[in-house]
């Protein structure tokens, strides 16, 4: 039992994730790992956006956190590049924009954004100034919402649109339809962080296996 415990195949870790850690098949693809044969790792997990998910891994509520790259992090802390995918235009299904199979930014001029505010103003909100610089226009946005699911509740309704992370294609709401932007490539990736210098042999276990499925998604 030591043995396997030291080798990080027995004990107990605590992860975070963001809700398209999930919709992406990241997470599964990690717990995959965590669940193999010979392996004895329990993991608790639970949904907490980034911003919180750095706090928790700085003060150790947390031992592994999926969240959305940050140009920095904590000093405690150091990530994993997981995935990156393509931001797409999720809008209503019947507005005329539905009919482009991608949108150039300059046809945004007139549409109300909506966006997670996630605590923090980096990100998202970013991503609608970059288009909207691209467009020509200065964005009309909607109060912000707390998730990406209340966002695309709105664009069901005809409200708003929203740039959301392409794996949330997977998110059935009626009324949404989703198109790639024609002119603006915006990207956004997704990270597993930790802290620097684990000592715990379970925590290490649950990196080591992150970052065989990092290497796997980079040489897929």
């Amino acid at each position: 039992v030591g043995r396997r415990a030291g080798r990080g195949e027995l004990g107990h870790a605590q992860i975070a994730y963001v809700a398209s850690a999930a919709f992406s098949g990241v997470l599964t693809d990690v717990l995959t790992r965590c669940a193999a044969p010979g392996t004895e790792l329990t993991v608790e997990v639970r949904e907490l956006e980034t911003p919180a998910q750095l706090e928790a891994l700085a003060s150790g509520d947390i031992d592994v956190g999926f969240l959305r790259w940050r140009p920095e992090y904590p000093p405690e802390v150091t990530a994993t590049c997981l995935l990156t995918e393509q931001v797409v235009l999720a809008l209503p299904a019947a507005a005329p924009l539905a009919a482009y199979e991608a949108v150039p930014a300059a046809k945004l001029c007139d549409e109300c954004f909506v966006a997670p505010h996630f605590d923090e103003e980096y990100g998202c909100r970013d991503q609608i100034l970059e288009v909207a610089e691209h467009g020509g226009f200065s964005p009309r946005c909607a109060p912000p919402v707390r998730d990406f699911i209340a966002a695309l509740t709105l664009v069901g309704g005809g409200l708003a649109v929203a740039l959301v992370p392409d794996s949330l294609r997977r998110v059935h709401i009626p009324g949404v339809a989703y198109r790639p932007l024609a002119d603006v490539p915006l990207t956004t990736r997704l990270v597993g962080a930790y802290r620097r210098g684990e000592t715990s042999p379970a925590v290490r276990g649950v990196i080591r296996r992150l970052r065989e499925a990092a290497a796997a998604t980079a040489t897929a």
